[in-house]
């Protein structure tokens, strides 16, 4: 049995992913929270809109060493 590492250490993911979302002027996160593990990243929270739940999702999938994202964010729209 094989030894399943990821590429690289989730605190390097996680500063990536952190860093390409501020740098993006279409997201806001501040309701969203990130956990990585092994190279999974798990999205909790909730976005305005589903084109931001998706531009969050594409960006974290094009990170460096992110294996699978679980994105387990939820839509509120504002009132």
């Amino acid at each position: 049995m094989t030894d399943q590492r990821p590429s690289r250490d989730d605190k390097d993911i996680m500063q990536d992913v952190e860093r390409a979302l501020l740098e993006d002027e279409i997201v806001s996160t501040d309701n969203v929270e990130i956990a990585v593990k092994n190279g999974k990243v798990i999205l909790s929270g909730s976005v305005t809109s589903p084109e931001v739940n998706h531009r969050i999702q594409d960006l974290i999938e094009n990170t460096p060493g992110v294996n699978i994202v679980v994105n387990d964010m939820n839509v509120e729209t504002m009132k």
